[in-house]
């Protein structure tokens, strides 16, 4: 497996406190590293090779916002 660099939309988001909140809770998955958040998307380095894990997208719903679309590149 090689380091993938994963982005993805993130429907629900609006302001800084999303971002901080998105951000810490991507930093918690195993696997994810190097999370960068704007409003509306995020992008984070994984060793997975199909991107954006269940785990990721858990984590993100948990806080009560929606992985909407995903783009992988190596």
């Amino acid at each position: 497996m090689s380091d993938k660099t994963v982005t993805f939309t993130i429907d629900g988001m609006h302001c800084g406190g999303c971002v901080r909140r998105v951000t810490g809770a991507l930093s918690g998955v195993d696997g994810v590293s190097d999370v960068r958040v704007e409003v509306g998307t995020a992008t984070f380095v994984t060793e997975d090779d199909d991107g954006i894990t269940d785990e990721a997208k858990a984590a993100v719903a948990a806080l009560g916002f929606t992985v909407t679309g995903q783009q992988a590149a190596s």
